[in-house]
């Protein structure tokens, strides 16, 4: 349904990838997929959200966390992170992304724990980590 509303020319994308509704101000939408689920946030503020696999796994933690994360986020993740706790601050990172609207190259321009961002967990979804990103009031 999602790729019909982009074909239909509903759903555009600026130039940084960031989708919004054709014609409609003041209503903001962030996508997150994978192969077998897509969400989609609506709101009357600017939203970010994304999703990963509860189980998913990466050969060295760290060395990416040092490499795209901000310094308070690898000292919270500590010296041996689990897959686990690298997976929901990755998430949460990709939320924030794209709050910010430039994906992956402004992950290091803002930390989740930013008081003037509000990072939301939506439960365990079916097996995946969710987290929606907002700016605080």
């Amino acid at each position: 349904l999602w790729d019909a509303y982009v074909a239909a020319g509903a759903v555009i994308r600026d130039k940084n990838g960031k989708p919004y509704i054709a014609g409609v101000d003041g209503i903001y939408v962030s996508v997150a997929h994978d192969k077998e689920l897509c969400l989609v946030a609506v709101s009357q503020k600017e939203i970010g959200i994304d999703l990963e696999r509860a189980e998913r796994s990466v050969k060295n933690p760290l060395a990416l966390a040092r490499r795209y994360f901000c310094e308070d986020e690898v000292e919270f993740l500590g010296d041996s992170p689990t897959d686990a706790a690298f997976a929901d601050m990755w998430v949460r990172k990709e939320a924030l992304s794209k709050l910010i609207g430039r994906g992956v190259p402004c992950m290091k321009e803002k930390s989740v724990f930013s008081k003037d961002i509000r990072m939301e967990k939506i439960g365990d979804f079916d097996g995946y980590i969710v987290y929606t990103a907002e700016y605080s009031e």
